[in-house]
């Protein structure tokens, strides 16, 4: 199994609450100011991924204010990586 399915099982692996449909991975930070590109996986209320991309990626824009999110650009995209999240 390759290292992104191993990490995708133990996370399924771990006790959640049942409100939780959107995971939070992993946060990169910049270094130039203080914006942040947050990686969810998104799963049902049995912890399964429901879909077939269920990575998503956004920026958090810290430097406009700690609620601001925004989407990747297509570029950021191939940078980051990740899918755009829904409502975004």
């Amino acid at each position: 199994m390759n290292t992104m399915g191993m990490t995708l099982l133990t996370l399924l692996m771990l006790p959640l609450p049942g409100w939780s449909k959107d995971l939070n991975l992993f946060v990169i930070q910049r270094s130039k100011n203080t914006n942040e590109v947050h990686y969810q996986l998104h799963v049902n209320d049995r912890c399964h991924i429901i879909s077939a991309q269920p990575v998503s990626a956004f920026w958090q824009l810290l430097e406009v204010s700690p609620e601001h999110i925004e989407p990747l650009t297509d570029l950021e995209h191939m940078a980051y990586g990740g899918n755009q999240p829904e409502g975004c």
